[in-house]
């Protein structure tokens, strides 16, 4: 797991999370040691133009064709890979995943075909693997990344693990390549 942080006391966080690793079975590493397994990217979010051309009347949306739209609109912007996503209060967003120098530009691109639409341009960590765990590791790892995420000083928790509700969509993993 990568975690982000944003801190004034960098002693006393370290110290909390260290806690908090070790009663849920982790430990801490210092200076970026699992930084290998991810890579940095730009993601580029959009209010999901495709859906609310009356696809909402769909059962197994993204259909074909809005896969198909979504693709030509991210080449046609410089974007390496386009995903669909829906969030917990239904709606429903398309992310375009590039290369942190070209994330501006793709943005830019995007921000005037839909100027009507919400976007947001985010710097993530992408797993470029994913690993599997048992049931009960995955249980337990789910647990530590919540008990992660209520720290005050902690601002994001990427994971690298197959099947885990985490903050990075899973396909990444399967797909990028460096």
């Amino acid at each position: 797991m990568l975690v982000q942080l944003l801190t004034a006391n960098k002693i006393k966080t370290k110290s909390e999370l260290n806690t908090i690793l070790r009663k849920n079975g982790g430990f801490l590493n210092d200076g970026g040691s699992v930084m290998f397994h991810y890579q940095q990217k730009g993601m580029i979010t959009v209010e999901d133009f495709l859906f609310m051309e009356d696809k909402h009347k769909l059962s197994d949306y993204p259909d074909e064709g809005s896969v198909d739209k979504a693709e030509e609109m991210g080449i046609e912007c410089g974007a390496e890979n386009v995903f669909f996503c829906g969030s917990e209060n239904g709606t429903k967003s398309i992310k375009f995943l590039c290369a942190v120098e070209d994330s501006k530009q793709v943005y830019d691109d995007l921000l005037q075909k839909f100027p009507d639409r919400d976007i947001s341009l985010e710097l993530e960590y992408v797993p470029r693997t994913l690993v599997s765990l048992s049931e009960e590791r995955t249980q337990q790892a789910e647990k530590l990344v919540d008990r992660l995420e209520d720290h005050a000083d902690v601002v994001r928790v990427y994971d690298n693990i197959e099947g885990l509700p985490n903050a990075t969509c899973k396909l990444f993993g399967s797909v990028i390549t460096s």
